[in-house]
């Protein structure tokens, strides 16, 4: 995790098979897997947290970690308190 202006960015790097260029567009939508031909994949995970960060007003980005693998960064607002001590996101 790092402090990066007005976001936190969080990163996650797996040393797996990596993602086709072919998925990376659609990656993030709901039923896409790298892993299709495994029982139990049903391609919800990336999509949940996709859904997720773009309801804080983040974004999420991907690139390959040679050697192997993929990089996920996270980049989410930072929030700040209100004089009233209610929090809301840094506008963009």
């Amino acid at each position: 995790m790092s402090d990066e202006g007005d976001d936190v960015v969080i990163e996650v790097a797996d040393q797996g098979c990596g993602v086709p260029e072919s998925l990376r567009e659609k990656i993030f939508e709901q039923g896409v897997s790298t892993r299709t031909d495994e029982p139990g994949e049903h391609g919800i995970g990336l999509y949940l947290i996709a859904s997720y960060v773009g309801r804080c007003g983040g974004v999420i980005t991907l690139e390959d970690n040679d050697p192997c693998g993929t990089l996920f960064s996270l980049f989410l607002p930072k929030v700040k308190k209100n004089d009233d001590g209610t929090i809301n996101p840094i506008d963009r």
